[in-house]
């Protein structure tokens, strides 16, 4: 459908086509045009890589919520925070990368926002003097969401009972050993069976593979879907949305031609949501994965499996 398909549809039909149909001819001009109403479908279901500053503060405060959840502003720095409404404030901290977000900046949120930053940007200042001053119910988010490779045995133990599990849950620690974790609430035991890497026990359920072992189980996966492969690795696929983001973390915009990976690969079989990067037979977006990322197959009947790292190919949704 080209623009002038588009001019000819009834004003419900224009909602229609801007929910469902990639226009990918819709310029500045052609959003000026559209109703209030149909400003905020193409806000909510186009990429508009054109809008800048200067066309997001024409737009109405609910629109400019849409285009936050939305688009990918680049453009948007600290002035251009403070001057949204506290409402898009959230929208923007759960959607936009917003890199300039450092600790004196942070400070400045409400208490509500500094959750939402938590969850949904990348905090690398967030040390273990910063950590302490955050509320109980933030730490909440900053154990499950941010990475804090810092948290030493210390740092663990002044946790209440439910951050003890948030951080056995997403935290790295590498120095749990067999008196630690006797320590633990049998919940929590749980917890660091099925997320830390305890080389000390002897893990039946866990799977630990030598890289010999990492290629034949991937090249075995290929095989079963017929996917291809080479000496270094196999090809399979993922599905991403319009923008490139996965289906859990919305602000990460997965390019083509970089590398992504998961330091957090759960080798359980029985965990079939758990850390990783998953990968299947069919998707959006062909993504190679090397040998030695390889984790473990999970479900044979829509043939799932989750990896360490991958390698973004190519995102075929616009094809």
């Amino acid at each position: 459908m080209n623009r002038d398909d588009f001019e000819k549809l009834s004003e419900d039909n224009k909602g229609c086509s801007l929910r469902n149909q990639h226009l990918d001819w819709m310029n500045r001009d052609d959003f000026e045009k559209l109703s209030e109403n149909n400003k905020d479908h193409a806000l909510c279901y186009q990429h508009f890589d054109w809008m800048n500053r200067d066309d997001f503060e024409k737009l109405s405060e609910d629109n400019k919520g849409c285009s936050l959840r939305n688009q990918h502003f680049d453009w948007m720095n600290r002035d251009d925070f403070e001057k949204l409404s506290e409402y898009n404030k959230d929208y923007a901290l759960h959607n936009q990368h917003l890199d300039w977000l450092n600790r004196d900046n942070f400070e400045k949120l409400s208490e509500d926002n500094k959750g939402h930053a938590l969850r949904n940007q990348h905090l690398d200042w967030l040390n273990r003097d910063n950590f302490e001053k955050l509320s109980e119910y933030n730490k909440d988010y900053a154990l499950c969401n941010q990475y804090l490779d810092w948290m030493n045995r210390d740092d663990f133990e002044k946790l209440s009972e439910n951050n003890k599990g948030n951080a056995l849950c997403y935290q790295h620690l590498d120095w749990i050993n067999r008196d630690d974790f006797e320590k633990l609430s049998k919940n929590n035991q749980c917890n660091a069976l099925r997320n830390q890497h305890l080389d000390w026990m002897e893990q039946k359920e866990f799977k630990i593979n030598t890289i010999e072992q990492k290629t034949k189980e991937a090249q075995a996966y290929a095989q079963r879907y017929n996917l291809n492969f080479n000496k270094e690795g196999i090809y399979a696929y993922r599905n991403h949305d319009k923008f490139g983001r996965g289906q859990y973390n919305k602000t990460i915009f997965y390019e083509a031609g970089k590398y992504y990976s998961d330091w957090r690969c759960d080798m359980n079989l029985k965990n079939e949501n758990s850390f990783g990067l998953g990968i299947f037979p069919k998707g959006n977006t062909i993504v190679f994965v090397k040998y030695d990322d390889w984790g473990v197959a999970i479900d044979r009947k829509e043939g799932k499996a989750r990896v360490k790292g991958i390698l973004i190919i190519d995102n075929l949704i616009e094809k």
